[in-house]
């Protein structure tokens, strides 16, 4: 049993912290009317979340919800602004100090410092040692079913438990955890959530690292690759990865889970990975050659010119971290003829 961290609510109750908080908040956002009219009243609503939060009489907002389509159909929930705001505050403040060291070094969904790009080296690199230390490396692809959606409150809050003791902090926890009442899963969306979803499957991790000394293993969210010696390996690896998933976390995988050889490749967060170079998955590819299509049909203003530019140059600069300078250069030439 861990250490429990105690004695800290308090301590991030400063209008200090919660200036940097907003701060946090509003960069990079656009103008809203929330936004606009935080920032004009800015001491007055900082004083009140310092106020709610001290006497604990803070609740959070259910927020509004809207469907993506893309990459696939999700509800995603948005919180008011003064609701995100003091999320800034709980995460920095609360969270990162003591859970990010107790994450594995190859866990990188949502945590500073380790995005998309780090992860797929971090992959290439693991496949280049398999290959070298292994006879017959195999993949063991793992994809967990409805992941946010499954989570178990009761579960993720005794894991909160596990490493919290303070009091008042666990309260605003619980908050946090039961926004949606009592219904099954936590929000898509909420900043809070990513930090959650990762301490939920922060405990899946130091079992496969701890318990099945598995050496070569990364995570993102809930899809991930583990390398091993052998199909039969990969087999008894993935019966025992869903025992303690369906057993510890009430969670399940999905159709996509499986397990091949190395050489085949690895399609991960929107790459294929080899051992000597990586691609641009299929999808994307399409995906892009649609936008740049509808593109051509839209009416040509100052400022929807200004949208596709940046759209295509935030998907080019995606595009670098692969082996594409042809694909680049051909689309390229499209997305020119489009504005």
């Amino acid at each position: 049993m861990p250490k429990r961290i105690n004695n800290i609510y308090y301590n991030a109750l400063t209008f200090s912290k919660i200036k940097a908080a907003y701060d946090r908040t509003r960069r990079r956002k656009k103008l809203t009317e929330q936004t606009l009219r935080f920032e004009i009243y800015l001491e007055d609503y900082i004083y009140d979340i310092y106020t709610k939060l001290k006497n604990k009489t803070y609740n959070v907002s259910k927020g509004i919800g809207f469907i993506v389509k893309e990459p696939k159909e999700r509800e995603i929930w948005c919180l008011p602004f003064y609701d995100r705001v003091i999320q800034q505050l709980y995460v920095y403040e609360y969270i990162m100090p003591y859970m990010l060291p107790k994450f594995i070094s190859t866990s990188y969904a949502c945590i500073p410092k380790r995005g998309l790009h780090q992860c797929i080296n971090m992959l290439q690199h693991y496949m280049q040692c398999a290959k070298r230390n292994y006879k017959n490396p195999y993949v063991l692809q793992y994809d967990v079913s409805k992941f946010f959606n499954t989570i178990n409150k009761e579960i993720l809050y005794k894991i909160m438990c596990k490493y919290y003791k303070d009091k008042d902090f666990l309260e605003l926890t619980r908050k946090y955890i039961w926004i949606n009442d009592d219904k099954k899963g936590i929000f898509i969306g909420n900043y809070t959530s990513q930090y959650f979803a990762n301490i939920y499957m922060n405990e899946l991790d130091h079992y496969i690292k701890e318990k099945l000394k598995i050496k070569y293993y990364i995570r993102f969210m809930d899809d991930g690759i583990l390398i091993v010696e052998g199909k039969q390996k990969a087999k008894e690896v993935l019966e025992k990865i869903e025992a303690f998933l369906k057993e510890n976390l009430e969670l399940s995988l999905n159709k996509k889970t499986r397990y091949y050889p190395l050489n085949q490749g690895i399609a991960y967060c929107g790459f294929k990975v080899f051992c000597t170079h990586k691609l641009i998955k299929k999808q994307n590819k399409i995906n892009v050659k649609r936008r740049i299509r509808s593109w051509r049909k839209i009416p040509k203003t100052k400022d929807t010119r200004k949208a596709i530019k940046q759209s295509f140059n935030a998907w080019k600069g995606y595009a670098k971290h692969a082996n594409s300078y042809n694909l680049i250069k051909k689309l390229e030439e499209s997305y020119k003829k489009s504005i």
